[in-house]
């Protein structure tokens, strides 16, 4: 069985987008995590959805997966799927999962400012980069995107909600998957703080003029990985 990883940063869709890949690519197909686990959130004990948990690959830059070390994770298939920095950006702050309780009681305005306490990955704790989450996220998505290897598949979380049967089937075409004859959409809500995975454009309900002008003075504004501009 070709076992297809998800890597991404944090709250780009991630759950979402392996429930979906369980559903249409691995039906029937166990693949829990043991008892207790449940891929990166292993820490937290049993969540709804763990039946994909072997999905899972990582948070990381792209370069800590494609070093020497890690040199075997070249040769497995994978799809990067990621979102529009500004909802990722709101995503994390409503989540405590991902920042310091400090960080989660700031205005927004500050927030967005402010230098993350790790990096690549909540879990690893970092105070040596000095990224905000705006710089944090052009890192990672730019990191994954100009590693450029054959068996990289990438995948915009809008283009996933918007298109969603034709991104599906020109993923299972990029990994030689037969699409079964209904491809089904998941609609129930998976992963921690999982919120309503239909909400596209979330950040235009947090972002003032005064912080679109700051997103942009870090993040160009034809950047592909922004969503409608």
């Amino acid at each position: 069985m070709k076992l297809v990883k998800v890597y991404s940063h944090p709250r780009s869709g991630t759950n979402f987008l392996m429930n979906c890949m369980l559903k249409n690519m691995y039906q029937g197909i166990d693949l829990s995590t043991p008892p207790g686990k449940f891929g990166h959130w292993s820490n937290r004990g049993n969540m709804d959805g763990s039946s994909y948990g072997k999905l899972f690959a990582g948070h990381g830059h792209g370069r800590y997966y494609y070093n020497t070390k890690n040199a075997k994770t070249d040769i497995l298939p994978y799809v990067y799927i990621y979102r529009d920095g500004r909802s990722v950006a709101v995503s994390i702050w409503n989540s405590g999962n991902f920042i310091n309780k400090k960080m989660s009681l700031m205005p927004f305005k500050k927030y967005i400012k402010t230098t993350l306490d790790w990096y690549g990955t909540p879990s690893r704790k970092d105070k040596t980069r000095k990224v905000n989450i705006i710089q944090h996220w052009l890192k990672h998505v730019n990191g994954w995107i100009n590693l450029r290897k054959k068996n990289m598949y990438f995948m915009r979380y809008e283009d996933l909600l918007t298109s969603y049967e034709y991104e599906m089937i020109k993923m299972f075409k990029f990994f030689g998957f037969d699409a079964p004859k209904k491809i089904v959409k998941p609609n129930d809500l998976v992963g921690p703080g999982a919120r309503n995975i239909d909400h596209i454009n979330l950040w235009k309900e947090y972002f003032s003029k005064k912080d679109l002008k700051y997103f942009f003075s870090i993040v160009p504004k034809n950047h592909k990985c922004l969503y409608n501009g």
